[in-house]
């Protein structure tokens, strides 16, 4: 079979890595994925008895020549069965790749290098005492944005992470979280969400709110709009949520989660503030919710983890496999076992 070579050639050169990331990840033995950074590149590759050149691109000048095929990737929809949505989950970009392209799946498989059910979905993390969750939310993020469309969001009352470094007196009056949370249902979302997202390593965030009380003036409805868009109309595969600001609509935002995860300090203190949060849960009438949370205890190494947060690129740290393993053990640890629900009949 004739051998497929996709040359990626887009506008954003960050996503244009993320997307080769993770065609490449899915060992597809018919099409091999290339990054390439100007059109002199494309005209110099030419096809041959064995190899189909095709220029999978978002720049509407780009035309097909008879040695190459193009395929547009689009802001919109459209009814041309020959365009890819650009703002879907990169899983389905493959897809729709593989039905354009008539390639076979190949050795690719999610076990082989796509997605896992592990790098997939709402993750949402919070801590009774704060101490240590930032850092651990920040790796997790690196570690999904390797296999993943991965995007970081911070839903706290003191955050820090506004760009992709940390600056200890930030742009407090950048463009984030607060202005996409009220204008969800409006048709530019998916426009304006890429001007306003910054790269995060291997990651994407959202800066955060610019007062915490854009937090508390919020709905469930707001959150439910937004996550819901972000996930179907800007294709990420995992959205990273740090959650540490106890709001009216806390127990439904939590609701949304598809996994849920409470760290607390292994000691006296981190025990009982964590039965607390049970009992809020119990008196709330939200047994399911706590059956789902997975109370893990902070790691001993964490003050490590936060050293190198604070002193090495996030770039580095995604590509340290002894790190991100340790993560991957962490976010794995007591998966499928839950909190055994008790339920009271009266509280009175």
């Amino acid at each position: 079979m004739v051998e497929v070579v996709v040359l990626i050639y887009v506008q954003d050169e960050a996503y244009g890595k993320r997307l080769l990331r993770y065609l490449m990840g899915r060992r597809n033995t018919h099409m091999h994925a290339e990054l390439v950074t100007s059109r002199e590149i494309i005209h110099r590759r030419i096809g041959t008895n064995k190899q189909r050149i095709v220029v999978l691109t978002d720049w509407d000048e780009i035309e097909e020549t008879s040695d190459k095929r193009v395929i547009h990737l689009t802001g919109v929809r459209t009814k041309n069965a020959r365009d890819i949505f650009q703002y879907q989950k990169a899983e389905d970009i493959y897809e729709d790749l593989v039905r354009l392209l008539d390639v076979k799946e190949g050795s690719g498989d999610t076990e082989a290098g796509g997605i896992s059910q592990l790098d997939k979905g709402i993750w949402f993390f919070l801590s009774p005492d704060g101490v240590g969750l930032t850092s651990i939310v920040t790796l997790a993020s690196q570690y999904f944005g390797r296999q993943s469309c991965c995007l970081y969001m911070n839903l706290t009352g003191f955050p820090v992470w506004y760009g992709d470094t940390l600056c200890e007196t930030p742009e407090f009056q950048t463009p984030g979280l607060d202005e996409l949370l009220f204008m969800s249902a409006r048709e530019d979302f998916v426009r304006r969400e890429r001007e306003i997202r910054k790269s995060m390593g291997q990651a994407f965030l959202l800066p955060p709110v610019h007062h915490y009380k854009d937090l508390l003036d919020s709905t469930k409805e707001d959150w439910q709009v937004l996550l819901q868009r972000l996930q179907e109309d800007c294709g990420y595969d995992c959205i990273v949520i740090e959650l540490g600001t106890l709001m009216e609509h806390t127990f439904e935002m939590l609701a949304l989660g598809d996994e849920v995860l409470m760290i607390s300090q292994p000691n006296l203190l981190g025990n009982i503030r964590c039965n607390v949060w049970k009992q809020y849960c119990r008196v709330e009438r939200r047994e399911e919710l706590l059956h789902r949370i997975r109370f893990l205890t902070l790691p001993e190494e964490w003050q490590e983890w936060e050293k190198m947060v604070l002193e090495q690129p996030l770039q580095e740290l995604a590509e340290n496999n002894q790190l991100m393993a340790a993560i991957h053990e962490l976010l794995e640890t007591e998966r499928g076992e839950r909190e055994h629900v008790c339920l009271w009949e009266d509280f009175g």
